[in-house]
């Protein structure tokens, strides 16, 4: 059982640590959040810098990949911080939204350097985008009569952007890791061709990047996104987004779980998970999908129930 409700928990800041208090740590104190964020390098992206001091990767015949702990991971421990490597507008998307903040646009602005429809000079300017799509377009040059099908095929677009430019190996080994499940969503041939039409043949046929990917790694990308990606409405609330935590993905999903997951509210989109008890040596972590963050799962992950594992 909860001890306080998500309403309380998003109105509880535990002050410099700006971390959503859990649902289980109703005694952790601030200097106790403070103390078990010392020792990681801030200068770096924190992919593996604190769950690769606690756990190890372990295959388990049953639930598939799970991180299992190295040591006795005290509570309040913290455990993994982590960013998106790629966010984007979800397929289904059936307009025109500036591919930074999300908000819906008439298409008037459009990015110096690539041509995009962007909302304003300020989010063309943005990292995420002048990095990413960004790049694509400015190269080849590409120009659309129509960029609303684009929206549905950013995602995709970002986390090939995202293996071809990253200099973390440790990330790329992380996204190339993850399970697609193409065997299964190829079963649901309706889905299956919807996905075809509006990302893999538009990014294929209608852009023209051959050169730049091929059908299989689109393929197993969009599989990717379908089993481990988390999906949100974005700050402002007008655009239902996709995003991809590789870490958080190789967690296991339980109802009773020994972690928590929440968003740092400091830093839009980046999670913090927790250890919301005493996880000993040699147990698994799992965390709750989707609880105080509003995140939903698509497929879902490993479980600790006797039904499917989409690990």
């Amino acid at each position: 059982m909860l001890e306080m409700s998500c309403q309380e928990l998003k109105q509880r800041n535990l002050a410099n640590s700006a971390v959503l208090h859990a649902c289980r740590l109703s005694a952790l104190s601030i200097s106790q959040a403070m103390e078990s964020r010392k020792g990681l390098d801030n200068s770096r992206p924190l992919l593996f810098q604190s769950m690769a001091s606690c756990f190890k990767l372990v295959q388990n015949p049953e639930k598939g990949r799970i991180l299992v702990a190295d040591r006795d991971i005290p509570t309040s421990q913290l455990i993994l911080e982590e960013p998106p490597c790629a966010l984007g507008p979800q397929v289904d998307v059936d307009k025109l939204v500036c591919l930074s903040c999300f908000i819906e646009i008439d298409g008037r602005f459009q990015c110096s350097l690539c041509s995009i429809p962007m909302c304003s000079k300020e989010c063309a300017s943005d990292s995420i985008h002048q990095t990413l799509e960004c790049q694509v377009f400015g190269k080849m040059g590409l120009i659309l009569e129509n960029y609303k099908p684009l929206m549905r095929c950013v995602f995709t677009l970002r986390l090939i952007s995202t293996l071809r430019t990253t200099r973390d190996p440790n990330l790329k080994m992380l996204i190339n890791d993850l399970m697609d499940h193409n065997s299964i969503r190829k079963l649901d041939v309706s889905s299956w061709d919807h996905f075809q039409k509006s990302v893999t043949n538009f990014i294929l046929d209608n852009l023209g990047l051959t050169k730049f990917t091929s059908r299989e790694e689109i393929n197993r990308l969009i599989g990717i996104m379908r089993t481990n990606g988390i999906q949100t409405k974005s700050r402002n609330g007008h655009t239902q987004l996709v995003l991809l935590y590789p870490q958080m993905a190789i967690l296991s999903h339980s109802c009773i779980c020994n972690a928590r997951c929440v968003k740092k509210l400091s830093t839009f989109n980046h999670i913090e998970i927790y250890a919301q008890q005493h996880i000993p040596k040699g147990t698994d972590s799992s965390i709750l999908m989707g609880q105080a963050l509003s995140f939903e799962p698509f497929y879902g992950h490993a479980s600790n129930s006797n039904g499917p594992s989409y690990q």
